[in-house]
C-alpha cells in the first residue's frame, strides 16, 4: 500500500447541513428527533475532534463546538427522559478510545428494545485503499492520533464498515433504534 494513500486526506462536503440518517428516514432537522421518543431511553455517543496529533493533518475549528452544541441540544430536548451521554473530544478521541467507545456501546446491557442510540462524529474523514481483493476505497473517520505511530505501527482511520458493523450489531442485539447524525466531516 502506498504510504501517501494511507494518510488522512481531508474530504470536503458540498453541504453543511445536519442530516440524521436511519434505514427508514432522512430528517434534515434534528429537532424532529423527539417525535416518537416518549418513554424511550436515549444513549448518545459523541465524538468531536479539532486538533490532530500529526502535523500533516490540518486542524479544524468547529467540530468540538458542534459536538458540544449537539450534546446541549440533547440535554435540553430530552431533559425529562433517561439520557446517557458519553463524549470524546480532541486528545481523548484516540483510535483506541473510539474503538472502546463503540465496543462498550454495543455491549451496554442498559440498552434495551426500542431505546434510541445516537452516534455523532465531527472531524476529518478520509479514504484509503481497501484490503487485497477489495474493490475501490474504504471511507474512514479519523481519530486524533491518525497518521501517528504506536508501538511501531501506523495508526489509520477507522473504516466505515467497522463503525457500521458496531451499529448493526447494536441494533440487532438490543433491538434498539440506532441513528448517526452526519455533521462536519472536513
Amino acid at each position: 500500500m502506498d504510504q501517501a494513500q494511507t494518510r488522512c486526506k481531508p474530504r470536503r462536503r458540498s453541504d453543511s447541513h445536519s442530516l440524521l440518517v436511519t434505514p427508514f428516514q432522512c430528517v434534515a432537522d434534528p429537532s424532529n428527533l423527539s417525535a416518537g421518543t416518549t418513554g424511550r431511553r436515549i444513549f448518545a455517543y459523541i465524538i468531536g475532534i479539532d486538533d490532530y496529533e500529526a502535523k500533516e493533518v490540518p486542524k479544524l475549528r468547529a467540530c468540538v463546538k458542534d459536538g458540544e452544541k449537539f450534546e446541549g441540544f440533547l440535554r435540553a430536548r430530552f431533559r425529562d427522559q433517561h439520557l446517557q451521554i458519553q463524549s470524546l473530544y480532541n486528545e481523548k478521541a484516540t483510535h483506541d478510545a473510539m474503538l472502546s467507545l463503540f465496543t462498550e456501546a454495543s455491549a451496554n446491557p442498559d440498552i434495551q428494545k426500542d431505546d434510541l442510540v445516537i452516534f455523532f462524529y465531527a472531524g476529518h474523514g478520509s479514504r484509503m485503499p481497501g484490503p487485497e481483493g477489495w474493490e475501490g476505497q474504504i471511507e474512514t473517520i479519523c481519530p486524533c492520533d491518525v497518521d501517528t505511530t504506536k508501538d511501531g505501527k501506523t495508526i489509520y482511520g477507522i473504516p466505515d464498515f467497522v463503525v457500521g458493523t458496531f451499529m448493526t450489531n447494536l441494533a440487532n442485539t438490543h433491538e434498539a433504534n440506532v441513528v448517526s447524525p452526519c455533521f462536519r466531516i472536513g
